[in-house]
């Protein structure tokens, strides 16, 4: 039998091309888990810096409503004011009075 060859055994793999094959697949995998880690690394890194931007906003608008708020009238001010206008008014009414009183 001269002319004919015989069959490889496992279908022509040895164990060389069989340890080739599978680490050939283990570093496309990893490749790709190392594609997929960096989009997940940009991603969280423009998430984040999207939450910075919002923040900043948001403190910008808490400073500005601070600031607004120190120009308001706090109760006890306008409390002593309401007093010192009544007080006022007190005083104008009892001069009225004195001065529309007959004899005067």
């Amino acid at each position: 039998m001269e002319g004919k060859r015989e069959p490889e055994p496992f279908g022509g793999w040895t164990f060389t091309t069989l340890l080739r094959f599978v680490i050939d697949r283990m570093d496309e995998r990893d490749r790709r888990y190392e594609q997929r880690f960096k989009a997940q690394e940009e991603a969280i890194s423009k998430a984040e810096h999207s939450t910075e931007k919002r923040l900043e906003g948001m403190n910008e608008f808490r400073s500005q409503l601070k600031d607004q708020q120190a120009t308001f009238v706090t109760r006890a001010e306008l409390l002593a004011l309401g007093t010192l206008i009544a007080i006022v008014v007190s005083i104008i009414v009892a001069i009225v009075f004195h001065l529309a009183a007959p004899g005067a």
